[in-house]
């Protein structure tokens, strides 16, 4: 899952050279968040052993 795209551009222009990397098109990946907000902080650090 994931990917990373480079974009190579004219330092001068902006204009876009190439696109350089890795993309998974078709992926069913959720949109949504799945962790509360209140809970973020004490899963993340559960899951650091602290």
């Amino acid at each position: 899952m994931g990917g990373e795209l480079t974009v190579h551009a004219d330092g001068v222009s902006g204009r876009v050279q190439a696109v350089t990397g890795r993309f998974v098109a078709g992926e069913d990946l959720a949109t949504e968040p799945v962790v509360e907000v209140s809970g973020g902080g004490e899963r993340r650090a559960d899951g650091l052993g602290a």
